[in-house]
């Protein structure tokens, strides 16, 4: 299990997180989930993302920050950002 903090790179787009297919929260949140689990985050405003690897960093430290960048308004390709104790992967964007 990791404890994920799930965010939204922009304000004013929330996200719903599903695990196990189940809704557990909607941004910002944090939620214990199973590292092996495929997450997906929908948006409010019709974004998706499917996540199937929280990564080695994340499971070894047992925590993460999930940053979930929607298209903001088709300026961009959606995607996410992972952090964990250890480790950064991310792009930074802005609208």
């Amino acid at each position: 299990m990791v404890e994920v903090d799930f965010v939204s790179e922009y304000y004013g787009q929330s996200w719903k997180v599903f695990a196990g297919g189940h809704q557990v929260c909607t941004t910002p949140c944090t939620q214990w989930v199973n590292a092996g689990e495929p997450l997906v985050l929908a948006s409010n405003d019709g974004d998706r993302l499917e996540v199937f690897d929280l990564g080695l960093e994340a499971v070894e430290s047992r925590h993460a920050l999930l940053v979930a960048q929607g298209t903001c308004d088709g300026k961009h390709v959606t995607g996410i950002a992972l952090t964990a104790f250890g480790g950064w992967a991310s792009s930074p964007r802005s609208c």
